[in-house]
């Protein structure tokens, strides 16, 4: 089982992304609590296409391994 700091440091982490970043990175991950989705169910939901969903999860992804918000994760 993973630590429950451990889960609200990721979540804090990734709320502090823009709002669709945040998003497909939840949708894609399974972190709402329901199993990780494919980019083309996100692209479904939010209405972009799967090569959209794919860049922004890469943008996403990106911003998360910067150090301010990597900070975040090891507090």
């Amino acid at each position: 089982a993973i630590d429950p700091l451990v889960i609200e440091a990721i979540a804090a982490a990734v709320d502090a992304l823009p709002t669709v970043e945040a998003e497909v990175v939840r949708l894609r991950y399974g972190l709402t609590g329901n199993e990780p989705m494919t980019r083309r169910e996100i692209g479904e939901i939010i209405g972009r296409s799967p090569s959209e969903i794919s860049r922004i999860e890469t943008s996403a992804l990106r911003k998360l391994r910067r150090p301010d918000l990597r900070a975040l994760v090891a507090a």
